[in-house]
C-alpha cells in the first residue's frame, strides 16, 4: 500500500494522487490484505508499547541469530 504511493513519488509526481485499491471477496489478494493488517497492527501495538519493550530482554546473539547473520 506504502509501496504503491512512494514509487508514485520517485517517479517525480508533484501532484496530487489518488491510489485505488480494489480487492475482490473470497480472493487470495483479500486473504492477503487481511494478514498484512494484522501484522501491521501487530507491529504497532508492539512497537507503541515501550514498557513491554523494555521488560523484552534481547541480545545481540539473538538478534544475530534472528537475522541469520554469522
Amino acid at each position: 500500500m506504502v509501496q504503491r504511493e512512494d514509487r508514485v513519488h520517485r517517479i517525480g509526481q508533484k501532484s496530487n494522487v489518488t491510489i485505488f485499491r480494489l480487492i475482490t471477496q473470497g480472493t487470495i489478494d483479500e486473504y492477503v490484505l487481511k494478514v498484512l493488517h494484522k501484522k501491521q497492527k501487530m507491529s504497532e501495538e508492539m512497537l507503541d508499547n515501550k514498557e513491554q519493550i523494555k521488560k523484552v530482554k534481547i541480545s545481540k546473539h539473538d538478534i544475530k541469530k534472528i537475522l541469520e547473520i554469522e
